[in-house]
């Protein structure tokens, strides 16, 4: 008996499916999905599936933001003050707003540029 064929197996549209030469009897046992890059071999609903990998690195390089999983990558979303940089937008980076500049008669202090939310005091 063929199982791909014979109970549909599409190993959910990322694969493609194979019968293995020496059937068990055990339909799971009987065949695997050949998945697609980015896709690995899951159980959904009791068949063989292809599913997709979770790229999100642990460690969150996103942070403060939040990463979002793609197919083979992922990319960051940044709060509000931040924007996405690297290679492939891998992680989130304060926004600079530039240099302190000097108001009227005021004198300040700056450790160079400023950042979003960050601070300057004039006296």
């Amino acid at each position: 008996i063929h199982d791909c064929t014979a109970f549909g197996e599409t190993c959910g549209g990322h694969g493609k499916c194979v019968d293995h030469n020496n059937p068990t009897g055990v339909h799971l046992d009987d065949y695997h999905c050949d998945c697609h890059s980015g896709f690995e071999q899951g159980l959904e609903n009791g068949r063989h599936v292809c599913t997709n990998i979770n790229d999100c690195p642990a460690s969150n390089p996103c942070a403060p933001g939040s990463c979002h999983d793609q197919i083979n990558n992922y990319n960051c979303q940044c709060p509000r003050g931040y924007h996405p940089e690297g290679k492939a937008n891998a992680t989130c980076a304060r926004n600079v707003c530039g240099p302190a500049k000097a108001r009227g008669n005021s004198t300040f202090q700056s450790s160079g540029e400023l950042k979003y939310e960050g601070t300057i005091t004039y006296t």
